[in-house]
């Protein structure tokens, strides 16, 4: 009998451990988590205290891409499919914002303006009639679709350029948070 109650000591002992590491792990997430997002360029412009549609906009497009990854972790971790909403919307918000501007900017042609002039002089007289005909065109290309995907190219740059400043700023987070756990 004396077997068992060992076991179970040591089993209440593990369990007790693993909810340690549990609580460290989430501690741990929820401190680069906060320093990631005081780190983002949303808070950078000051529009971290934004709220309604404006403030969720400003974090799918300016909002930390870590701290929102760290959201659909523990959103789905915890079960909760509005977190998992909310925090796929802000990771990935600008992802389908630059491929929809993508999308629509190669369906916009460049235009093209016709100028043509027509002349015609006949002069007749009673044996003869002479037509002469004269034309001219030009053509000038206005480049709108040029320069839509060249626009939605430098979006699309400026946020790849935000992903990299955003994952850096994770891993100094991790960092701080690691080194202020030791």
């Amino acid at each position: 009998m004396r077997q068992a109650d060992d076991n179970g000591a040591w089993i209440r002992q593990f369990k007790r451990w693993l909810r340690s590491q549990r609580i460290a792990t989430q501690n741990r997430l929820n401190c680069v988590k906060s320093l990631a997002n005081a780190g983002s360029v949303q808070n950078a412009v000051g529009l971290g205290n934004a709220t309604g549609v404006g403030g969720w906009l400003a974090g799918a497009f300016l909002g930390n891409n870590v701290s929102s990854a760290l959201d659909i972790l523990q959103a789905v971790g915890g079960g909760s499919l509005g977190g998992v909403a909310n925090g796929t919307g802000q990771a990935f918000g600008s992802n389908v914002a630059v491929a929809g501007g993508r999308a629509a900017a190669r369906q916009v042609p460049n235009l093209v303006a016709v100028n043509a002039n027509v002349a015609v002089v006949s002069v007749s007289t009673a044996t003869t009639t002479v037509t002469l005909k004269t034309a001219t065109a030009t053509a000038q290309v206005v480049p709108v679709g040029s320069v839509a995907r060249s626009t939605i190219n430098t979006i699309s740059g400026a946020f790849d350029g935000k992903l990299y400043f955003d994952i850096g700023i994770g891993l100094l987070a991790d960092y701080v948070c690691l080194k202020d756990k030791n």
